[in-house]
């Protein structure tokens, strides 16, 4: 299997996975990578989702490890992660806004 083969399997995995997060759930970039065997690629994990091509994969419901929500389909501008955030909240995640931006509280959320 060439090199180009096994990235584009990485792809695949990333989004079944993304895919299978159920509504009012979250999971972590680090936390894809180390269920799918691949500890440290959480960087990847979130270069794969913010070019997500399906609209039907969730990746709203993916965030980073220490609650912030991060980009929302590679749209890392204010609206972007507002409009994530929106729609956590609309599926019953807590999400609060801080001075660090928005923030999903780990404590009380449900991590898939």
């Amino acid at each position: 299997m060439s090199h180009n083969q096994c990235e584009i399997n990485f792809d695949i995995l990333v989004l079944n996975y993304a895919s299978s997060i159920p509504v009012g759930c979250v999971t972590t970039y680090g936390g894809i990578a180390i269920a799918l065997g691949y500890p440290g690629h959480q960087r990847r994990v979130g270069s794969i989702l913010s070019k997500n091509p399906y609209p039907g994969v969730p990746c709203h419901r993916v965030i980073m490890s220490d609650g912030k929500i991060g980009a929302y389909f590679g749209d890392g501008s204010e609206e972007g992660k507002k409009r994530k955030a929106e729609r956590l909240m609309s599926e019953g995640v807590p999400v609060n806004l801080t001075r660090k931006g928005y923030v999903v509280d780990m404590k009380t959320a449900n991590i898939y």
